[in-house]
């Protein structure tokens, strides 16, 4: 089992983003509520391609997603995330922080050529995202804000 370190509880961000229209969304990360989580063998071999444009939220989602057990290749775009996947070995799991249309259309991008791959996408705006796959059963949704004791429990879900 993984303790909870120190290090890990200093993570706890919050990220707040000025949209154009004036308004604020704050996401809030909470890495000092995680579940220990035992890493085995199957999860050390499992990798996450996330995808998130705030350096300090990629920063803090990393260092969570490595404390569950996962590789991480951390990917400040869609462009940067479709040259990674490109040069990269399987990729089990693609987790985007939507904030822009494009993390949309590389959603759809790594649904029709990574099959295996599971996707999913954070958002506050669920809606509008479960238009755009409806049908997908390799798509999972997980509601901003989120702790991360929901996302351990999201991706252990996906990825079994």
């Amino acid at each position: 089992m993984i303790a909870i370190t120190p290090a890990v509880k200093r993570m706890a961000t919050v990220a707040e983003k000025e949209g154009g229209n004036g308004s604020r969304s704050t996401q809030r990360l909470a890495a000092a509520d995680a579940l220990p989580v035992r890493v085995s063998a199957a999860r050390e071999k499992e990798t996450v391609l996330l995808v998130e444009s705030e350096t300090i939220m990629r920063s803090a989602l990393a260092g969570v997603l490595r404390h569950f057990g996962y590789r991480v290749m951390p990917a400040g775009g869609a462009a940067e995330a479709q040259r990674l996947a490109q040069r990269s070995g399987p990729i089990q799991l693609l987790f985007l922080n939507l904030s822009e249309q494009s993390d949309i259309e590389l959603a759809a991008w790594f649904q029709a050529r990574y099959c295996e791959t599971r996707i999913v996408l954070a958002t506050d705006c669920l809606w509008d995202v479960s238009c755009h796959f409806a049908e997908s059963t390799r798509m999972a949704y997980l509601a901003k804000p989120y702790t991360s004791r929901e996302l351990a429990s999201l991706l252990r879900r996906v990825l079994s």
